[in-house]
């Protein structure tokens, strides 16, 4: 996908890889404040 909107597969690897260490940083994180708003 990334591949076909013209961005070579440095730019798609970077990018899932700034991703990945995003959502596992994050996520736990995330779902503690959703879990206290509910």
């Amino acid at each position: 996908e990334l591949m076909a909107q013209g961005m070579s597969s440095g730019q798609a690897i970077a990018l899932v890889a700034e991703e990945l260490r995003a959502n596992h940083s994050g996520e736990r994180i995330v779902a503690r404040f959703e879990d206290e708003d509910e």
